[in-house]
């Protein structure tokens, strides 16, 4: 699964597709065109050239978002700049692996609220503007994000136990904090903080 928003993170997604395509892998895209219409439909047609297969999903309300996750393997989220990346947490509490751009602030905060998340995270491009890359460091960049899917996609360990991530883990955590009322049943994780919008594969 591959994270949506700006046309050129699916056309990244799609070239580290094609370097890891095998007949047992699909790229789903979920997420709204934006303004940039052209550039999607370009991206289509490069996506209809792979030899992995690629479905775009459009905007899906949070249920069905959910659902995508859980089916997915891994999570891909190939940003150029970001804030904190709550649909990587929302992937992760669902089930999925992750691929995510090693942006400044990001690493330590997701290791340190999640330590056991199965995460590889890809060195970003040189940027030339504040938030456009280096034509010139995009192949490489597209390699190195290959490199972490396929890794990613082999791996068999199992993925994040994310009962701590369900609302039930956090009133838990409320109360016991508070030292007061009764530990809570935890959600299970399919029931996990709700979904916003974006991608898989």
């Amino acid at each position: 699964m591959g994270a949506a928003a700006p046309a050129v993170r699916k056309r990244q997604t799609n070239s580290a597709a094609a370097a890891t395509a095998s007949a047992s892998s699909k790229l789903r895209l979920a997420g709204s065109w934006g303004s940039a219409q052209a550039q999607c439909d370009a991206i289509g047609a490069q996506a209809a050239r792979l030899a992995t297969p690629v479905e775009f999903l459009g905007r899906l309300d949070p249920e069905h978002l959910a659902q995508e996750y859980r089916a997915a393997s891994t999570f891909v989220l190939p940003s150029f700049f970001e804030g904190l990346p709550l649909v990587a947490v929302e992937a992760l509490a669902c089930g999925c692996k992750a691929v995510l751009t090693d942006l400044p602030g990001i690493r330590p905060w997701l290791s340190l609220g999640l330590p056991q998340a199965s995460v590889r995270w890809v060195t970003p491009p040189a940027i030339a503007d504040v938030d456009k890359p280096k034509l010139s460091d995009l192949p490489a960049f597209e390699t190195r994000l290959a490199e972490k899917i396929a890794a990613s996609l082999a791996d068999p360990s199992p993925v994040l136990d994310a009962t701590a991530l369900s609302w039930g883990g956090v009133l838990q955590r409320i109360l016991s904090s508070a030292g007061t009322g009764r530990p809570t049943d935890f959600a299970r994780p399919s029931e996990a903080l709700p979904a916003l919008g974006y991608t898989f594969i």
